[in-house]
C-alpha cells in the first residue's frame, strides 16, 4: 500500500530521532566545587564534552552523556567511592528547579511527592518516579529509563538522600521509620551509610524504592503557600503539555519526512 506524505516545513529528511537526554547541572556543579576544595584539577572533567567551567557553573540543563562524563572523571580525580553520598548530603529539593521549588511550598510531603511523580521528567529526562500509597504509607519507585552505566550508585545514594532530606525538611523530623531499597549490590563502605542515613538500608533489590511511613506524610508543612503552590502546579502543567506538544511534533515530523525520491512511504 502507498501512502502520500508531506515535508514539514523547513526540516531535512530524518532517518531516526534519537531523544537527547538531559538533566539540571546542579549535580555536576556539586562535583565541580567537590574538587575544588580539595584542590584537584577539574581541567579533565571537560574534556570530551561540550561542556566549559563557565557554561557550567552559568548555563542550563546539560546532556545526559556530558553529566556522566563528569561524574565519572570526578569519581576517578577524587578517588572518593562516597562520591553519591557526598553529593546526596548537598543536594536539597531546589535541587530540582522548578518541580523542587513547587514541591518546597507543598502542603504535606504527600502532594509533594505527587508533584514529583507528575512532573520530575521537566527536571531530568531519563529517571521516573513512581508513588504507590499501601497500608503503611508510601512506596516511591525510582526508575531508570536509560542506563547510567558505573555511576548508577551515585544516582541512587543522591536520590535517596534528596528524599530524606525533603521529608525532613517538610516535618522538622529525623526520618528513621523508612525504609531504603536500592537496587545495587552493597558497597565496600557500607558503614559510612550510618553517618548519612537515618532509617534501615536494603540493598540487592529489583527496584530502587523509598518506603515512606504514614506518619511523616501529611503533617502540614509550615512552608506551604496556597497562592504560589497553586500558581507553581499552573505553570508545570503548561510546561508539561509544551514539552509532550513539541515531542509530538517531532514525531509527526518524522513520520511525514521521507528519503524516497517521489515523497511517498510503502507500508
Amino acid at each position: 500500500m502507498q501512502v502520500a506524505t508531506k515535508r514539514c516545513h523547513n526540516t531535512p529528511n530524518i532517518v531516526k530521532i534519537a531523544k537527547m537526554n538531559t538533566i539540571s547541572p546542579v549535580y555536576a556543579r556539586i562535583v565541580l566545587r567537590e574538587l575544588e576544595r580539595n584542590q584537584v584539577a577539574t581541567a579533565p572533567l571537560f574534556r570530551g564534552t561540550g561542556l566549559t567551567r563557565e557554561h557550567l557553573v552559568r548555563g542550563g540543563d546539560i546532556e545526559l552523556q556530558d553529566f556522566l562524563h563528569i561524574l565519572r572523571l570526578g569519581h576517578e580525580l577524587s578517588g572518593n567511592d562516597r562520591l553519591g553520598l557526598v553529593i546526596g548530603s548537598h543536594s536539597q529539593v531546589i535541587t530540582l528547579g522548578e518541580v523542587g521549588a513547587a514541591m518546597a511550598i507543598a502542603p504535606t510531603v504527600r502532594e509533594g511527592l505527587q508533584v514529583a511523580e507528575s512532573f520530575t521528567r521537566l527536571h531530568i529526562s531519563y529517571i521516573g518516579v513512581r508513588a504507590f500509597s499501601n497500608p503503611g504509607g508510601l512506596a516511591l519507585h525510582i526508575d531508570f529509563l536509560e542506563e547510567p552505566g558505573s555511576t548508577l550508585r551515585f544516582h541512587i545514594e543522591s536520590a535517596a538522600m534528596l528524599i530524606q532530606n525533603y521529608v525532613e525538611t517538610l516535618t522538622g523530623l529525623p526520618l528513621e521509620n523508612a525504609l531504603f531499597r536500592m537496587a545495587i549490590p552493597q558497597p565496600e563502605y557500607v558503614q559510612s551509610y550510618a553517618d548519612f542515613f537515618h532509617s534501615p538500608i536494603e540493598f540487592d533489590a529489583a527496584v530502587s524504592t523509598i518506603e515512606l511511613p504514614q506518619a511523616c506524610l501529611d503533617v502540614a508543612s509550615p512552608y506551604y503557600n496556597a497562592n504560589m503552590w497553586q500558581r507553581a502546579q499552573e505553570q508545570l502543567s503548561l510546561q508539561l503539555k509544551g514539552l509532550t506538544e513539541k515531542e509530538e511534533r517531532s514525531y509527526t515530523c518524522l513520520l511525514y519526512t521521507s528519503d524516497a525520491a517521489d515523497d511517498s512511504v510503502y507500508v
